[in-house]
């Protein structure tokens, strides 16, 4: 039997999860419907480069669903400091694959963002903003199952062209605006 939306469980990583929606019918909306997404990747920007204190947990098969990472997107800075900085935003999202076309979404560590809100490793707003980001994966591609979640990614292969190596600029790294 089918859980009701609103029903919690535990991943299989130890965590919390919500059951937030189907793909193909709702989503239960976690964020503030009036932050766009730009607006909430802004908010988060300015602690982009902290670094990471937790371990990247095990990932369950393809088979079994997919798991969506919430994080900022990858930068790459030049000089003295250079690297490659992303920011875990704690939140994530299962998409379970057993009722095919209708699959379950389960936000997942909702309450460890909670406690990063206490910890002071988020603020609300920030906090908000990442519930936000979630809902737009969910309408982006999550909920209609558009690609990557779509059924013909079973099929997808690489173009030939794709194993052509990649010819690196002379300088590889930018600094983004503002560092």
């Amino acid at each position: 039997m089918r859980q009701p939306i609103g029903s919690t469980d535990v991943s299989a990583s130890g965590g919390t999860v919500r059951l937030v929606g189907r793909r193909g019918d709702r989503w239960e909306a976690v964020g503030d419907a009036g932050l766009s997404e730009g607006d909430a990747v802004a908010l988060l920007e300015p602690d982009r480069y902290a670094t990471a204190d937790e371990p990247a947990g095990a990932v369950p098969s393809a088979a079994e669903g997919a798991y969506v990472n919430l994080e900022l997107p990858h930068v790459r800075v030049a000089g003295e400091q250079a690297g490659v900085f992303s920011r875990d935003l704690v939140l994530d999202i299962w998409v379970d694959a057993e009722h095919v076309g209708t699959e379950d979404i389960w936000l997942k560590d909702d309450d460890e963002l909670a406690a990063s809100v206490e910890q002071g490793r988020f603020t609300p707003a920030q906090a908000a903003a990442v519930r936000s980001l979630a809902d737009h994966a969910a309408e982006g591609f999550i909920r209609d199952g558009a690609w990557p979640l779509d059924e013909d990614w079973a099929n997808w292969t690489p173009s030939a062209s794709m194993d052509a190596p990649v010819r690196l600029p002379a300088d590889p790294a930018t600094r983004p605006r503002g560092l």
